[in-house]
């Protein structure tokens, strides 16, 4: 500190600029001091500036321009793995798009969670995003909100406002409901009902499932109705308020003779919400079916493979909580459901506001190409998006004890499978659940009453899941699934 020139306290002023008497307000670039100018161009308050950043940098001494040396590197070091964050999840030509787009109209800001208009909020390019994240999660949110995003603001993925105004939702009340429920069963948050034929299931939206949730799920049924091996749905809708006596005591009825992990429905408020979904009443889980004999669990493995095989086909599906709970068997027939984690890629028609399905053999919109690409239309009406769930945000399905049920290790080898990138389509991951379902399948063979039946099962089974070890996706299983009966046949 000795050998730096000493400075007068008041730094010095150009001598162009005279006449200096008015205050200058303190905030300006947060460094000038207690001065007073007057009547001087706008050239000369930059040139006061100016020097007084010099001057006040001059007296703070070495160790404090040292400081600010360091933060400014540091800065720069943290700018550079911001790039590197967006360049290794999009691709050069990717972090080159991302960047024309935020300098287009609009762009996605994270702290608000929502699209601002870039040129009334100072945001110009990739550096000022820079400034409103906060951590490589948050790089990594901003960029999969933004990417491909075009100039009028629109996103390849769903948004619940999108869902809702597609869906078209109404809301009653629980005196507008049907009569005579009972209560048939639980699923996740939800409560389970048999009302004339159909199943109604009663979702209540809390912190961990919403109306954004609800209507993701509503929407996969709606896409997928028609689709061979999918339950059907009837109707959909919301119900705010309690719940009405007949269903109370219907939910009371199944506690007394089943353990009820529910909250009883006396504890809900006037204002509460739930979520209603319809559907065909589809049979008895896997999970508590009986199979009769060996063509029977035969027709069950073939159907589950084409089922899978044809939903990844057709819209790069997953459903990613395919436990034995989540298939229903009625006459033989299989029917997937809950959808509320799954995963798909479809096609909207913009004018008739319709779903269609597209058949990605055709279609290629690969995430290593540029961001355009994923805008890329089947016709001149429909538009491909993306609908998924961040499973980063379930903490819960990955804390579960694998030794009490595979379920919990498909939970976790999902996750070391995508990366914990949950946006991106994956084929290991149906193939994970297909592998535990046959797993569970082996418990079914006792109860057959023939003993070859129990044998070819057995073997078949084992066959399969060895085989499953060579194959990248369920299509793949579903070939080798062939040729083994056909070589089966063949031994016999």
């Amino acid at each position: 500190m000795d050998d730096l020139p000493r400075h007068s306290s008041e730094p010095k002023i150009n001598d162009n600029c005279k006449g200096i008497d008015d205050p200058v307000p303190a905030n300006i670039n947060g460094k000038l001091g207690n001065l007073a100018y007057k009547n001087i161009t706008k050239t000369c308050k930059k040139e006061v500036e100016n020097q007084i950043d010099l001057e006040l940098n001059k007296q703070n001494g070495s160790q404090n321009l040292k400081a600010e040396r360091d933060k400014d590197e540091d800065r720069e070091i943290q700018k550079s793995i911001f790039t590197f964050e967006i360049e290794n999840i999009t691709g050069k030509s990717g972090a080159e798009n991302l960047n024309n787009n935020v300098k287009k109209e609009k762009c996605y800001s994270i702290n608000t969670n929502s699209y601002v208009d870039s040129k009334n909020n100072n945001i110009n390019d990739l550096n000022d995003i820079y400034k409103m994240t906060r951590s490589s999660e948050d790089i990594q949110d901003f960029i999969k909100s933004t990417i491909g995003q075009k100039s009028d603001g629109s996103s390849p993925f769903f948004t619940a406002k999108e869902l809702k105004r597609f869906l078209n939702l109404r809301m009653i009340g629980f005196s507008d409901m049907p009569k005579s429920p009972l209560k048939i069963g639980e699923a996740s948050f939800s409560e389970v009902f048999r009302i004339n034929g159909s199943i109604y299931k009663i979702i209540p939206f809390n912190q961990w499932y919403g109306i954004e949730s609800f209507c993701k799920e509503v929407f996969v049924l709606e896409a997928l109705k028609g689709q061979k091996g999918i339950c059907r749905i009837v109707d959909k809708f919301t119900i705010k308020g309690r719940f009405s006596k007949e269903y109370i005591k219907s939910w009371e009825l199944y506690a007394k003779n089943n353990e009820s992990e529910n909250a009883h429905p006396t504890e809900y408020k006037s204002s509460q919400v739930f979520g209603v979904v319809v559907m065909d009443d589809c049979g008895t889980p896997f999970e508590k079916y009986q199979f009769r004999d060996y063509p029977e669990i035969l027709s069950f493995i073939d159907q589950l493979l084409e089922t899978i095989a044809t939903l990844e086909k057709c819209y790069r599906f997953e459903h990613r909580d395919l436990h034995w709970g989540n298939i229903l068997i009625k006459d033989s027939e299989i029917f997937l459901i809950d959808f509320n984690f799954a995963r798909m890629e479809a096609g909207i028609d913009e004018e008739k506001g319709e779903i269609v399905d597209v058949l990605y053999k055709e279609i290629d919109i690969s995430y290593d190409k540029c961001l355009d690409s994923k805008y890329k239309k089947t016709d001149d009406r429909t538009i491909i998006k993306i609908l998924f769930t961040d499973l980063k945000r379930e903490e819960w399905m990955f804390e579960g004890d694998s030794s009490v049920d595979l379920q919990f290790e498909v939970y976790k080898n999902m996750k070391r499978a995508c990366r914990d990138d949950w946006e991106q389509f994956n084929e290991k991951s149906n193939l994970l659940w297909v592998i535990y379902l046959l797993d569970k399948l082996f418990l079914k063979i006792k109860d057959l009453k023939v003993s070859y039946d129990r044998f070819k099962c057995a073997k078949l089974i084992q066959e399969l899941v060895d085989k499953s070890k060579m194959c990248r996706n369920t299509e793949e299983l579903l070939e080798l699934y062939k040729a083994t009966l056909i070589s089966n046949s063949c031994d016999l």
